[in-house]
């Protein structure tokens, strides 16, 4: 194990960053920030120097290097960058905070669940803020503040706050405060070292389930403008967002390809909470390395709980196409056989039934299962076998689409995600 972190040492060093600790996943992180010019425009050429290189790093040998991968990853750097300019830029000011669409469609980044809507916001304690909105139809969200990103060696988050606690109205209405004193009413204290806020709202029913509206308000600045951004200003969030990029890019395959190297092929890893995770889920994984003829039978039981699914995830850049691909499914989208249990395919051709994981053609990868509010956390059984002689290890009662029903369930997909952020 010790050779595995110095050697994901040795290929996180590059660009202008210095890596120089080891975090607690084991994967190098950023020993400082990067020092910010006096001017924007000098800021801005540096930036875009900066990122022209890690777009060459990423076609080299710290990344996965098939021609489809590059493409991909390239696309990937293209999302992080979008997500990390608005971010370190137009959602800055913990003063005057906005609630920013986060880790979504074309913006992925550490893994994050198909199942989710993902919000985000700057927060300061030495300020008191107002969340509110409207849950209905809303079962499972979480609410949480973090010190930082993981990806920028910031793992401290805080308990989660959840519909029950919410304790929306019979409207739906809601108001969490945030920060200073406890009063009545839900409310979630501000660490002095907290600086985001997380919140994820649950859509696992995806023929239904839609975002609801949320705001967030900094009390006492309702109604105010903030100060145009100056250029020394805008000169340091331009730098902020290059650490935030290249950090994030290099962090997560680091992170990826540590787990995969430590990880037995095909087979499930039980679940277990993670540094810098939310404190009432818990992730579990198994890599998968199929050939073109393979598939990877995943079985288990059904069982309760609030929430759990199973998700693929690509090399590189742990992110993949959930809305035109079952790259997804979970407790609510899986069909359980006569015995009470499930059965998922993972393979690279269309099995015929319903409960299939698509790899999108790529030979290896992770799958992520996570589960939320259940009594046991089972074990799952796995076995790879050919494509040919699938049909002989599933029950006779699996249940089975034709290319006509994939399609409709496909289609799910993509309504589903019309309707997100």
């Amino acid at each position: 194990m010790r050779s595995l972190l110095v050697a994901l040492l040795s290929f996180a060093l590059g660009s202008g960053l210095t890596y120089a600790v080891l975090s607690r996943t084991g994967v190098p992180i950023p020993a400082a920030a990067s020092a910010a010019p006096d001017s924007a425009r000098s800021a801005w050429a540096q930036f875009t120097q900066r990122m022209a290189e890690l777009g060459d790093r990423i076609t080299g040998p710290d990344f996965t290097g098939e021609e489809a991968d590059r493409v991909r990853l390239q696309r990937h750097l293209i999302g992080v960058m979008i997500e990390g300019l608005q971010w370190e830029i137009d959602h800055a000011d913990a003063a005057h905070p906005v609630l920013m669409a986060s880790n979504g469609r074309f913006q992925q980044w550490g893994a994050p669940n198909a199942d989710n809507v993902y919000y985000r916001a700057s927060v300061d304690p030495h300020f008191r803020y107002r969340l509110s909105g409207d849950l209905s139809g809303i079962d499972h969200v979480a609410v949480s503040l973090a010190t930082g990103d993981m990806h920028m060696g910031a793992f401290e988050t805080s308990r989660n706050v959840d519909v029950p606690e919410l304790a929306p109205a019979a409207d739906g209405s809601f108001s969490l405060l945030l920060g200073g004193k406890e009063g009545p009413g839900p409310w979630l204290a501000l660490a002095p070292d907290h600086r985001i806020l997380t919140v994820r709202i649950y859509l696992d029913a995806w023929e239904t389930g839609a975002p609801p509206p949320l705001f967030l308000e900094r009390i006492g600045a309702e109604g105010t403008a903030p100060a145009e951004v100056s250029d020394p200003e805008l000169a340091r969030r331009i730098t902020r967002a290059g650490d935030w990029i290249e950090n994030n890019v290099v962090f997560w395959n680091a992170w990826l390809n540590q787990r995969l190297a430590v990880m037995p092929d095909n087979r499930a890893l039980p679940a277990a909470r993670v540094a810098g995770g939310s404190d009432d889920l818990f992730y579990g994984g198994l890599s998968y390395d199929l050939s073109a003829d393979e598939v990877l039978l995943i079985e288990g039981p059904m069982i309760d709980g609030r929430y759990w699914g199973f998700q693929r995830s690509a090399l590189g850049s742990m992110d993949t196409n959930y809305v035109d691909h079952v790259t997804s499914l979970n407790h609510r989208q899986i069909h359980p056989d006569g015995d009470g249990r499930f059965r998922l395919v993972v393979s690279h051709r269309d099995p015929g039934v319903a409960n299939w994981i698509d790899t999108e053609g790529q030979a290896k990868g992770l799958i992520t299962h996570r589960w939320i509010g259940v009594a046991e956390r089972p074990e799952l059984e796995t076995q790879k076998i050919a494509f040919d002689l699938l049909g002989e290890a599933l029950p006779a009662d699996t249940t089975r689409l034709t290319p006509e029903e994939r399609r409709r369930q496909i289609q799910v997909r993509q309504r589903q995600a019309a309707r997100r952020p």
